[in-house]
């Protein structure tokens, strides 16, 4: 099952929400790394296997620039906070996390639309 790694860009109804569906979803406040540099945050992620959920467009290089290194992350879902309705995204990662595994996830870059 996949599990999610919220940046701090991610609204708080989505994290609700997605609760509510019974998705397993932590926090950078959960997790204590509020502040903390988009790359530090890619690799907390990395190392407890949690797919990164995002809105923050940094992310879509970093992806890029980690591959080219040759480092893995679980996946990374990124969506636009101004494009993207909070129910759409709600809706869309609970379709990924249903339809996707780890293995099918993981070093991949998944958009959800509006």
């Amino acid at each position: 099952m996949i599990r999610l790694y919220a940046d701090e860009n991610v609204d708080d109804r989505i994290i609700r929400g997605l609760r509510q569906r019974g998705i397993d979803v932590t926090t950078v406040i959960d997790a204590g790394m509020s502040g903390k540099p988009d790359r530090d945050q890619l690799s907390y992620a990395a190392e407890r296997g949690l797919v990164l959920l995002t809105s923050d467009q940094h992310f879509l290089s970093l992806h890029s620039h980690w591959l080219r290194e040759s480092k893995s992350h679980p996946g990374i879902i990124y969506y636009s906070q101004f494009q993207v309705a909070v129910g759409t995204c709600i809706w869309g990662v609970k379709l990924i996390v249903d339809l996707l595994t780890e293995d099918e996830m993981k070093d991949h870059l998944e958009f959800i639309s509006p």
